[in-house]
Order: C-alpha cells, then sequence, then structure tokens
C-alpha cells in the first residue's frame, strides 16, 4: 500500500514538474523573456501561494524563505520547480480535505430547506422550510438561495389590507438599518390577495441588512414597513435563525464553487 501511494505522489509531482515548464514557456511567450527562469518561476510560486492564502486562510508555507533559499543556490530552477510541484500537492490535498467538511457543513444545512429546480433557468432555489412553500402568513423577512450561492433578501408583508410598503428599516441593538426603496410599480415589489388577506412582497437588490440579522441573530431585532403608512413588528427568533441559516447556506455554496 505505501508503495503504491508513493508512486501516486511520484507521479503527480512528474505531472506537476511538466505543468510548471509548459507555464514557464507561456510566460516567456507572454513577453518575459527578459527575467530569467528562476525569477518566472518564483512568480508563479508567488501567485499560487496567495491563491492557497486566500482560499484556505492560512500560509503553505514562508515565502520569503524560498526567495533566500532559490537567489543562493546554482540550481535556483530546479529548486524552485520541485518547490512548485509540493505546492500543487499542497494544493490539491488541502483541497480535498476542505471540500469534505464544507460539503458536510452542507449537507447538513440543506435539512432545514427545500430545493425547487428551475430547469429553464438550469437552476434551482432553496427555500426554507421555517417560511412554507408560498409567501408566509404573516409579516415577517425571508430570503431565497441558488444553487450558484446568490442569495435574495425579502420583506413579507401580511395583513387585511393594504400598507403599499416600499422600504423596511430594521432596528438592531439602538441602530437602526435603511433598506433601498423600492416602488409599488416595479417587478420586484409584488402583491396577492386571497379571502380577505393581502400580501406585499419585496426583493431587495442589497443583502447588507439581511447579514447584520444573521450576525446579531440572538439580538431583539425590530422591522418597520414603511409605505403609504407604516406598521412595526418584532422578528420573531425563529425567523431570525433561518436568515442566518440562508447566508451559511450562501456562503457554503460560494466557498465549495471557488475551491473546486
Amino acid at each position: 500500500m505505501k508503495k503504491i501511494t508513493f508512486l501516486a505522489l511520484l507521479v503527480l509531482a512528474l505531472v506537476a514538474c511538466k505543468k510548471t515548464s509548459e507555464r514557464l514557456n507561456e510566460s516567456k511567450s507572454a513577453g518575459l523573456a527578459n527575467r530569467s527562469d528562476a525569477e518566472l518561476v518564483f512568480d508563479i510560486i508567488e501567485t499560487k501561494h496567495r491563491d492557497f492564502e486566500k482560499k484556505f486562510q492560512e500560509v503553505p508555507f514562508n515565502l520569503d524563505s524560498i526567495r533566500k533559499e532559490y537567489k543562493s543556490r546554482k540550481d535556483s530552477v530546479s529548486y524552485l520547480v520541485k518547490t512548485d510541484s509540493i505546492l500543487d500537492l499542497m494544493l490539491k490535498e488541502k483541497a480535498s480535505g476542505s471540500l469534505k467538511k464544507l460539503f458536510a457543513r452542507k449537507e447538513r444545512l440543506e435539512k432545514n430547506f427545500r430545493l425547487e429546480a428551475d430547469e429553464f433557468n438550469n437552476t434551482a432555489y432553496y427555500q426554507h422550510k421555517r417560511w412554507g412553500r408560498y409567501w408566509p402568513n404573516r409579516k415577517t423577512l425571508t430570503a431565497t438561495v441558488s444553487s450558484q450561492g446568490n442569495i435574495w433578501f425579502k420583506s413579507n408583508y401580511f395583513a387585511d389590507d393594504w400598507l403599499f410598503h416600499t422600504s423596511i428599516k430594521v432596528l438592531i441593538d439602538g441602530q437602526a438599518f435603511q433598506s433601498e426603496i423600492v416602488e409599488t410599480y416595479e417587478d420586484r415589489n409584488k402583491r396577492d390577495n386571497k379571502g380577505g388577506s393581502i400580501w406585499e412582497v419585496i426583493t431587495y437588490s442589497d443583502s447588507s441588512i439581511l447579514e447584520k440579522i444573521a450576525f446579531n441573530a440572538d439580538k431583539e431585532i425590530k422591522v418597520r414597513f414603511q409605505g403609504e403608512f407604516y406598521n412595526d413588528i418584532t422578528l420573531a427568533n425563529a425567523d431570525k435563525e433561518a436568515l442566518k441559516d440562508c447566508l451559511e447556506l450562501s456562503i457554503l455554496i460560494k466557498r465549495i464553487r471557488s475551491i473546486q
């Protein structure tokens, strides 16, 4: 088993070396021939180093030490090519481990959602079970998450008479946050009525208020629906947690897509 593992790593290292050489030739073709081979390979390593740090929030190795080492060696190019190969292996190994953890978290979180496919747009949408299949029969704030990780923040006004709300104001810990105004004639401001009840649902282009709610879900949060008149509510704890779930799912999906 150890022999097979070693052989697999050796093959990967050789493939990585070949790719490094190919990238080196590409750099030369791109008008960088005035720079040494060692400098060009180090540029490749530096770029990967930044990508690794950005994706995994950790530093794979000391870049300054590598810079000093290669400048002091006669076989600098060979040394850097091997270093680049090691970095490639580290990236693959780290990505594999991170993806497993992220998928596990996503799978646990998905239990709180229904996934509704949209065949025409080749996508799907996550709807939190807290709010039901359709617009909730109460005044609240909701969100929808796409299978690409995009998120849409919404205000849902339910009553027996129209408010014609065009925005909301959210009060968190004494600080007020005002949403954008979405006029009643815009497509993002929808209305419906049935059996003496009315619904007004606005979809906002900005999710910053949703983020503030998610990060302060343990605090009392009040919402004012603003239109021709206004109406105030205290956001239910379960709705705050549902919004928090939506934001986390959106972040997880985008994180997975960035690594894959």
